[in-house]
Protein backbone atom coordinates (compact mmCIF):
# COMPACT_ATOMS: atom_id res chain seq x y z
CA UNK A 1 0.00 0.00 0.00
CA UNK A 2 1.34 3.32 -0.77
CA UNK A 3 1.90 5.69 1.65
CA UNK A 4 1.70 9.31 1.07
CA UNK A 5 4.26 11.56 2.36
CA UNK A 6 6.06 14.73 2.05
CA UNK A 7 9.53 15.77 0.99
CA UNK A 8 11.00 15.80 4.58
CA UNK A 9 14.60 15.13 5.94
CA UNK A 10 12.77 12.37 8.40
CA UNK A 11 9.93 10.55 7.40
CA UNK A 12 8.53 11.49 4.24
CA UNK A 13 10.36 13.99 2.02
CA UNK A 14 10.13 16.98 0.14
CA UNK A 15 12.55 16.87 -2.38
CA UNK A 16 12.67 14.50 -5.04
CA UNK A 17 12.83 14.16 -8.72
CA UNK A 18 16.23 14.25 -11.38
CA UNK A 19 16.72 16.86 -14.04
CA UNK A 20 15.23 20.67 -13.15
CA UNK A 21 17.51 22.67 -15.87
CA UNK A 22 15.07 25.76 -14.30
CA UNK A 23 15.18 29.12 -13.41
CA UNK A 24 13.53 32.46 -12.43
CA UNK A 25 14.32 36.15 -11.51
CA UNK A 26 15.78 36.78 -8.18
CA UNK A 27 14.01 39.39 -5.84
CA UNK A 28 16.09 39.67 -3.05
CA UNK A 29 18.55 42.33 -4.34
CA UNK A 30 21.99 42.70 -3.08
CA UNK A 31 22.72 45.94 -0.63
CA UNK A 32 24.73 48.52 -1.85
CA UNK A 33 27.45 47.26 0.65
CA UNK A 34 27.44 43.72 -0.14
CA UNK A 35 29.97 41.87 -2.58
CA UNK A 36 27.01 40.36 -4.55
CA UNK A 37 26.53 43.77 -5.87
CA UNK A 38 29.82 42.77 -8.01
CA UNK A 39 29.32 40.12 -11.05
CA UNK A 40 32.55 39.38 -11.11
CA UNK A 41 32.56 37.03 -8.06
CA UNK A 42 34.20 33.77 -8.39
CA UNK A 43 32.04 30.88 -10.40
CA UNK A 44 31.03 27.67 -9.04
CA UNK A 45 33.56 24.98 -10.24
CA UNK A 46 32.66 23.75 -13.61
CA UNK A 47 34.22 20.20 -13.03
CA UNK A 48 32.97 16.69 -11.09
CA UNK A 49 33.21 16.71 -7.62
CA UNK A 50 35.39 13.78 -5.95
CA UNK A 51 33.97 10.66 -5.22
CA UNK A 52 31.92 9.98 -1.81
CA UNK A 53 34.65 7.66 0.26
CA UNK A 54 32.42 5.67 2.06
CA UNK A 55 29.61 3.59 1.20
CA UNK A 56 26.36 4.60 0.74
CA UNK A 57 24.04 5.12 3.99
CA UNK A 58 27.46 5.36 5.84
CA UNK A 59 28.46 8.36 7.80
CA UNK A 60 30.90 10.97 6.62
CA UNK A 61 34.16 10.07 7.19
CA UNK A 62 36.08 10.99 10.01
CA UNK A 63 33.33 11.71 12.79
CA UNK A 64 34.62 13.03 15.85
CA UNK A 65 33.40 9.88 18.00
CA UNK A 66 30.74 11.84 20.21
CA UNK A 67 29.21 12.75 16.53
CA UNK A 68 29.71 8.92 15.69
CA UNK A 69 27.50 7.93 18.94
CA UNK A 70 24.84 10.84 18.20
CA UNK A 71 24.44 9.21 14.57
CA UNK A 72 24.02 5.68 15.59
CA UNK A 73 21.48 7.00 18.07
CA UNK A 74 20.02 9.20 15.45
CA UNK A 75 19.54 6.43 13.01
CA UNK A 76 17.72 4.63 15.77
CA UNK A 77 15.19 7.03 15.86
CA UNK A 78 14.93 7.37 12.34
CA UNK A 79 14.11 3.44 11.82
CA UNK A 80 11.39 3.72 15.24
CA UNK A 81 8.12 2.78 14.52
CA UNK A 82 5.33 4.60 15.92
CA UNK A 83 1.79 3.77 17.10
CA UNK A 84 -0.78 5.09 18.12
CA UNK A 85 -0.05 4.89 21.75
CA UNK A 86 3.25 6.16 21.35
CA UNK A 87 2.15 9.16 19.39
CA UNK A 88 1.47 8.18 15.91
CA UNK A 89 -1.61 10.01 13.92
CA UNK A 90 -4.02 10.73 14.25
CA UNK A 91 -2.92 11.65 10.67
CA UNK A 92 -0.14 10.31 9.31
CA UNK A 93 1.16 9.22 6.22
CA UNK A 94 3.82 6.41 7.34
CA UNK A 95 4.80 4.78 10.71
CA UNK A 96 8.48 5.62 10.85
CA UNK A 97 10.84 7.73 9.01
CA UNK A 98 12.81 4.86 7.13
CA UNK A 99 9.10 3.57 6.81
CA UNK A 100 9.40 5.46 3.16
CA UNK A 101 13.00 6.25 3.29
CA UNK A 102 14.72 2.92 2.69
CA UNK A 103 15.43 2.26 -0.76
CA UNK A 104 17.97 1.01 -1.64
CA UNK A 105 18.98 1.85 2.02
CA UNK A 106 18.37 3.29 4.84
CA UNK A 107 18.29 7.15 4.15
CA UNK A 108 17.31 6.18 0.86
CA UNK A 109 14.48 7.10 -1.36
CA UNK A 110 11.15 5.29 -1.88
CA UNK A 111 9.14 4.98 -5.59
CA UNK A 112 6.20 4.04 -4.09
CA UNK A 113 5.89 6.14 -1.17
CA UNK A 114 4.10 9.55 -1.46
CA UNK A 115 1.99 12.36 0.09
CA UNK A 116 -0.78 14.41 -1.12
CA UNK A 117 -0.15 18.70 -0.96
CA UNK A 118 -2.79 20.73 -1.64
CA UNK A 119 -2.54 24.57 -1.56
CA UNK A 120 -5.00 27.80 -3.30
CA UNK A 121 -3.14 30.07 -5.29
CA UNK A 122 -5.64 33.13 -6.28
CA UNK A 123 -4.21 36.79 -7.84
CA UNK A 124 -0.69 35.85 -6.70
CA UNK A 125 -1.56 34.75 -3.34
CA UNK A 126 -1.28 31.32 -1.51
CA UNK A 127 -3.56 29.77 0.71
CA UNK A 128 -1.91 27.33 2.51
CA UNK A 129 -5.13 25.53 3.67
CA UNK A 130 -4.42 25.30 7.00
CA UNK A 131 -7.91 25.78 8.31
CA UNK A 132 -8.43 22.62 6.34
CA UNK A 133 -5.82 20.40 7.48
CA UNK A 134 -3.40 21.78 4.61
CA UNK A 135 -0.80 21.76 2.99
CA UNK A 136 -0.38 18.31 3.25
CA UNK A 137 -3.64 15.86 3.15
CA UNK A 138 -2.34 12.05 4.68
CA UNK A 139 -3.35 9.09 3.41
CA UNK A 140 -3.74 7.52 6.73
CA UNK A 141 -5.65 8.01 10.26
CA UNK A 142 -6.19 6.24 13.64
CA UNK A 143 -8.90 3.56 14.15
CA UNK A 144 -10.04 6.06 16.56
CA UNK A 145 -10.59 8.37 14.00
CA UNK A 146 -12.09 6.10 11.34
CA UNK A 147 -14.45 5.43 14.62
CA UNK A 148 -15.30 9.10 15.19
CA UNK A 149 -15.73 9.79 11.37
CA UNK A 150 -15.63 6.96 9.48
CA UNK A 151 -12.63 8.36 7.23
CA UNK A 152 -10.04 6.93 6.11
CA UNK A 153 -7.81 9.58 4.93
CA UNK A 154 -7.74 13.26 4.96
CA UNK A 155 -9.85 14.75 1.88
CA UNK A 156 -8.64 17.06 -0.33
CA UNK A 157 -10.87 20.25 0.34
CA UNK A 158 -12.79 21.37 -2.91
CA UNK A 159 -11.59 24.68 -2.97
CA UNK A 160 -7.89 23.64 -3.27
CA UNK A 161 -6.41 25.20 -6.89
CA UNK A 162 -3.69 22.53 -7.05
CA UNK A 163 -2.67 19.48 -5.72
CA UNK A 164 0.86 18.33 -5.78
CA UNK A 165 1.93 14.62 -5.46
CA UNK A 166 5.53 14.22 -4.03
CA UNK A 167 7.51 10.95 -3.86
CA UNK A 168 10.12 10.60 -1.27
CA UNK A 169 13.57 11.64 -1.79
CA UNK A 170 16.49 10.28 -0.37
CA UNK A 171 18.50 12.40 2.29
CA UNK A 172 22.27 11.64 2.00
CA UNK A 173 24.46 14.37 2.30
CA UNK A 174 21.67 16.84 3.34
CA UNK A 175 24.03 18.05 6.34
CA UNK A 176 26.35 19.13 3.31
CA UNK A 177 23.65 21.10 1.92
CA UNK A 178 22.79 22.58 5.32
CA UNK A 179 26.65 23.80 5.06
CA UNK A 180 26.45 25.97 1.89
CA UNK A 181 26.57 29.45 2.75
CA UNK A 182 23.27 32.00 2.00
CA UNK A 183 25.64 34.20 1.10
CA UNK A 184 26.76 31.70 -1.71
CA UNK A 185 22.99 31.27 -3.12
CA UNK A 186 22.66 34.69 -3.39
CA UNK A 187 25.28 35.26 -5.11
CA UNK A 188 24.49 32.52 -7.45
CA UNK A 189 20.69 34.12 -8.39
CA UNK A 190 22.85 37.45 -8.51
CA UNK A 191 25.09 36.06 -11.16
CA UNK A 192 22.33 34.10 -12.78
CA UNK A 193 20.40 37.38 -13.87
CA UNK A 194 23.30 37.99 -16.93
CA UNK A 195 23.08 33.75 -18.09
CA UNK A 196 21.90 34.38 -21.89
CA UNK A 197 18.97 31.18 -21.03
CA UNK A 198 17.39 33.79 -19.08
CA UNK A 199 17.73 31.07 -16.00
CA UNK A 200 17.43 34.07 -13.13
CA UNK A 201 16.89 31.82 -10.62
CA UNK A 202 15.53 33.13 -7.42
CA UNK A 203 16.78 32.89 -3.76
CA UNK A 204 13.81 32.21 -1.49
CA UNK A 205 14.14 34.23 1.54
CA UNK A 206 12.48 33.08 4.49
CA UNK A 207 10.80 34.97 7.32
CA UNK A 208 14.22 34.33 9.31
CA UNK A 209 16.17 35.95 6.74
CA UNK A 210 17.97 32.67 6.06
CA UNK A 211 17.73 31.32 2.19
CA UNK A 212 15.61 28.45 2.00
CA UNK A 213 17.41 25.13 0.35
CA UNK A 214 14.91 21.78 1.67
CA UNK A 215 11.70 21.24 -0.03
CA UNK A 216 10.74 21.03 -4.02
CA UNK A 217 9.92 24.84 -3.10
CA UNK A 218 13.24 25.58 -0.89
CA UNK A 219 10.97 26.78 2.22
CA UNK A 220 13.03 25.27 4.91
CA UNK A 221 16.58 26.47 5.15
CA UNK A 222 18.17 24.15 7.96
CA UNK A 223 17.41 20.01 8.90
CA UNK A 224 16.30 20.83 12.37
CA UNK A 225 13.40 22.48 11.79
CA UNK A 226 12.60 20.20 7.98
CA UNK A 227 12.43 17.19 10.56
CA UNK A 228 10.23 18.60 13.12
CA UNK A 229 7.83 19.58 10.34
CA UNK A 230 8.43 15.78 8.89
CA UNK A 231 7.66 14.26 12.26
CA UNK A 232 4.41 16.27 12.45
CA UNK A 233 2.93 15.80 8.95
CA UNK A 234 4.60 12.65 7.88
CA UNK A 235 3.39 10.86 11.46
CA UNK A 236 1.76 13.43 13.68
CA UNK A 237 4.39 13.09 16.29
CA UNK A 238 4.86 16.19 18.20
CA UNK A 239 7.69 18.13 19.54
CA UNK A 240 9.12 21.03 21.12
CA UNK A 241 9.36 22.63 17.99
CA UNK A 242 5.92 21.78 16.52
CA UNK A 243 4.01 21.22 19.70
CA UNK A 244 0.53 21.05 18.14
CA UNK A 245 -1.36 17.98 16.78
CA UNK A 246 -2.72 17.61 13.07
CA UNK A 247 -6.70 17.82 14.30
CA UNK A 248 -8.32 19.04 11.43
CA UNK A 249 -9.88 16.57 8.92
CA UNK A 250 -12.49 17.23 6.63
CA UNK A 251 -12.30 21.03 7.80
CA UNK A 252 -13.59 19.67 10.95
CA UNK A 253 -11.32 19.64 14.38
CA UNK A 254 -11.29 16.21 16.27
CA UNK A 255 -11.25 16.41 19.85
CA UNK A 256 -8.22 16.41 21.33
CA UNK A 257 -9.05 13.81 23.64
CA UNK A 258 -8.39 11.28 20.68
CA UNK A 259 -4.68 11.32 21.68
CA UNK A 260 -2.72 10.76 24.64
CA UNK A 261 -1.41 13.99 24.78
CA UNK A 262 2.14 15.90 26.27
CA UNK A 263 5.59 15.90 23.29
CA UNK A 264 5.43 13.14 21.60
CA UNK A 265 9.45 13.17 20.47
CA UNK A 266 12.09 14.57 23.33
CA UNK A 267 14.11 17.25 22.27
CA UNK A 268 17.21 14.56 22.39
CA UNK A 269 15.41 12.58 19.69
CA UNK A 270 14.48 15.22 17.35
CA UNK A 271 18.58 16.24 17.69
CA UNK A 272 19.77 12.77 17.22
CA UNK A 273 17.48 12.30 14.42
CA UNK A 274 18.78 15.51 13.02
CA UNK A 275 22.58 14.45 13.11
CA UNK A 276 21.43 10.97 11.27
CA UNK A 277 20.43 12.59 8.70
CA UNK A 278 22.97 15.99 8.94
CA UNK A 279 25.99 13.59 8.94
CA UNK A 280 25.22 11.10 6.32
CA UNK A 281 27.67 10.59 3.68
CA UNK A 282 26.59 12.10 0.04
CA UNK A 283 25.93 9.21 -2.46
CA UNK A 284 29.57 8.15 -4.52
CA UNK A 285 29.61 8.71 -8.07
CA UNK A 286 29.90 6.20 -10.29
CA UNK A 287 33.08 5.24 -12.56
CA UNK A 288 33.44 7.22 -15.90
CA UNK A 289 32.92 5.62 -19.53
CA UNK A 290 34.09 7.08 -22.57
CA UNK A 291 30.56 7.94 -23.21
CA UNK A 292 29.57 9.80 -20.13
CA UNK A 293 33.22 11.45 -20.36
CA UNK A 294 31.47 13.03 -23.56
CA UNK A 295 28.12 13.61 -22.27
CA UNK A 296 29.82 15.53 -18.94
CA UNK A 297 30.80 18.09 -21.76
CA UNK A 298 27.29 17.85 -23.32
CA UNK A 299 26.09 18.91 -20.07
CA UNK A 300 27.50 22.15 -19.59
CA UNK A 301 27.66 22.71 -23.79
CA UNK A 302 23.47 22.18 -23.28
CA UNK A 303 23.33 24.30 -20.70
CA UNK A 304 22.02 21.70 -17.66
CA UNK A 305 24.84 23.12 -15.32
CA UNK A 306 23.37 26.42 -15.55
CA UNK A 307 20.83 25.57 -12.97
CA UNK A 308 22.42 21.88 -11.82
CA UNK A 309 25.76 23.48 -10.70
CA UNK A 310 28.06 20.48 -9.94
CA UNK A 311 29.48 21.80 -7.25
CA UNK A 312 29.12 24.34 -4.15
CA UNK A 313 31.52 24.63 -0.92
CA UNK A 314 30.19 24.42 2.80
CA UNK A 315 31.15 27.34 4.67
CA UNK A 316 33.24 27.28 8.25
CA UNK A 317 31.24 24.77 10.74
CA UNK A 318 31.89 24.89 14.70
CA UNK A 319 29.78 22.37 15.27
CA UNK A 320 31.23 19.85 12.81
CA UNK A 321 34.39 20.36 11.24
CA UNK A 322 33.46 17.03 9.06
CA UNK A 323 30.77 19.51 7.36
CA UNK A 324 33.37 22.33 6.98
CA UNK A 325 34.92 23.51 3.81
CA UNK A 326 33.92 20.35 1.73
CA UNK A 327 32.90 20.73 -1.38
CA UNK A 328 29.57 19.11 -2.44
CA UNK A 329 28.92 17.19 -5.55
CA UNK A 330 24.42 18.45 -5.73
CA UNK A 331 23.93 19.21 -8.71
CA UNK A 332 21.95 22.15 -8.11
CA UNK A 333 21.71 25.92 -7.38
CA UNK A 334 19.07 25.18 -4.63
CA UNK A 335 17.19 27.79 -6.20
CA UNK A 336 13.29 28.63 -7.27
CA UNK A 337 13.31 28.68 -11.29
CA UNK A 338 10.17 29.09 -13.02
CA UNK A 339 9.40 25.42 -15.15
CA UNK A 340 6.31 26.80 -16.69
CA UNK A 341 2.67 26.09 -16.75
CA UNK A 342 2.87 22.26 -17.71
CA UNK A 343 4.84 21.14 -14.47
CA UNK A 344 2.91 24.00 -12.45
CA UNK A 345 0.86 22.18 -9.14
CA UNK A 346 0.91 24.04 -6.34
CA UNK A 347 1.79 27.31 -4.62
CA UNK A 348 3.93 27.22 -1.15
CA UNK A 349 3.87 30.11 0.62
CA UNK A 350 6.05 33.09 -1.50
CA UNK A 351 7.04 30.12 -4.72
CA UNK A 352 4.04 30.25 -7.17
CA UNK A 353 2.50 26.83 -8.72
CA UNK A 354 5.38 26.78 -11.48
CA UNK A 355 8.53 27.60 -9.45
CA UNK A 356 10.44 24.54 -7.68
CA UNK A 357 13.87 24.28 -6.23
CA UNK A 358 16.86 22.98 -8.85
CA UNK A 359 16.44 19.30 -7.99
CA UNK A 360 19.85 17.86 -6.49
CA UNK A 361 21.14 15.11 -9.09
CA UNK A 362 23.45 13.54 -6.71
CA UNK A 363 22.68 10.15 -5.90
CA UNK A 364 19.75 10.05 -9.00
CA UNK A 365 21.64 6.97 -10.82
CA UNK A 366 19.78 5.30 -7.52
CA UNK A 367 16.10 6.42 -8.96
CA UNK A 368 14.29 4.70 -11.35
CA UNK A 369 11.58 7.56 -11.14
CA UNK A 370 12.08 11.17 -11.93
CA UNK A 371 11.11 14.99 -11.44
CA UNK A 372 8.45 16.59 -8.53
CA UNK A 373 5.88 14.26 -10.04
CA UNK A 374 7.63 11.12 -10.70
CA UNK A 375 5.79 11.07 -13.72
CA UNK A 376 9.35 10.57 -15.80
CA UNK A 377 10.62 7.38 -15.92
CA UNK A 378 13.76 8.13 -17.86
CA UNK A 379 15.85 10.83 -17.55
CA UNK A 380 15.52 11.39 -21.19
CA UNK A 381 11.79 12.22 -20.64
CA UNK A 382 12.68 14.78 -17.36
CA UNK A 383 14.79 16.68 -19.92
CA UNK A 384 11.96 16.82 -22.46
CA UNK A 385 9.57 17.77 -19.80
CA UNK A 386 11.41 20.97 -18.85
CA UNK A 387 9.80 24.07 -19.81
CA UNK A 388 9.95 27.67 -18.60
CA UNK A 389 13.58 28.67 -17.47
CA UNK A 390 14.66 25.44 -18.72
CA UNK A 391 13.43 25.73 -22.00
CA UNK A 392 16.77 26.84 -23.83
CA UNK A 393 18.38 23.82 -22.78
CA UNK A 394 15.66 21.48 -23.64
CA UNK A 395 15.75 22.83 -27.42
CA UNK A 396 19.49 22.01 -27.20
CA UNK A 397 19.07 18.80 -26.25
CA UNK A 398 16.59 17.90 -28.95
CA UNK A 399 19.14 19.46 -31.50
CA UNK A 400 21.47 16.81 -30.50
CA UNK A 401 22.42 13.60 -32.42
CA UNK A 402 20.59 10.63 -31.35
CA UNK A 403 24.36 9.22 -29.99
CA UNK A 404 24.96 12.64 -28.22
CA UNK A 405 21.81 12.43 -26.34
CA UNK A 406 22.55 8.63 -25.03
CA UNK A 407 25.53 10.42 -23.79
CA UNK A 408 23.98 13.01 -21.92
CA UNK A 409 21.34 11.14 -20.25
CA UNK A 410 23.95 7.99 -19.53
CA UNK A 411 26.36 10.91 -17.26
CA UNK A 412 23.30 11.97 -15.50
CA UNK A 413 22.86 8.52 -14.60
CA UNK A 414 25.92 7.86 -13.35
CA UNK A 415 25.46 10.79 -10.58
Amino acid sequence: MAHARRTFICGPALLTGAVLLAACSDSSTPTSSDSRNSPNFPKPPNVNPAPSPVPLGSALAGLMPFEAAQFARGQAVFVRVFTPATGLGPLFNNTSCAGCHDDPVTGGYSDDDFETHATAYHRGSCNMLASEGGPVFESHVTPAVTALTGLTAAPVPKDATGTGIRFTPDVFGRGLIEAIPDQTLRQLAWQERSNPDHIAGRANILANGHVGRFGRKANVDNLRDFNATAFLKEMGITSSLDPQEPLIIAGKTLPASIEPGGIDLSDKDLNDATAFTRLLAPPPLQAQTAQTNTGSMLFDKVGCAGCHVRSLKTGSNAASPSLSNRTVGLFSDLLLHDMGPALADICFLSANPSEFRTEPLMGVNHREEFMHDHKSTTIDDAIQRHGGQGSAARARFRALSPAQQAALTAYVNTL
